[in-house]
């Protein structure tokens, strides 16, 4: 299983995230700054519904771990944001199992 996810946040805050991997994305595509912010203006009229619902499926998920009884690794980067940290401890401290593992992966700076 898989979890990377915004634990407990806002659905405005999901948006503002959203509004980042958009325009990251679109550099890494090579597009122009008018056209990126033609996109995001774009994205910032679409309705937060899905959103919401992606917020309310991450709820029901993590009221859920509890049920997990098995061995889990979890892994997060050193230079991650803190969100990631936070939402890896979450699942770390929700988990019954005696033999989890949370590790932090250390990138070597360049």
């Amino acid at each position: 299983m898989t979890i990377s996810v915004p634990a407990h946040r806002e659905v405005a805050v999901l948006q503002e995230r959203v509004f980042h991997y958009a325009k990251r994305y679109k550099q890494i595509e090579g597009e122009n700054g008018e056209q990126i912010n033609l996109e995001i203006k774009r994205i910032q009229n679409m309705s937060v519904a899905p959103l919401v619902e992606f917020q309310q499926l991450i709820d029901a998920t993590i009221a859920k771990l509890a049920r997990i009884t098995s061995p889990i690794s979890i892994f997060y980067g050193e230079l991650d944001e803190l969100l990631y940290k936070e939402s890896a401890n979450l699942v770390y401290r929700s988990v019954i199992s005696s033999q989890n593992r949370l590790k932090v992966i250390l990138i070597p700076s360049t």
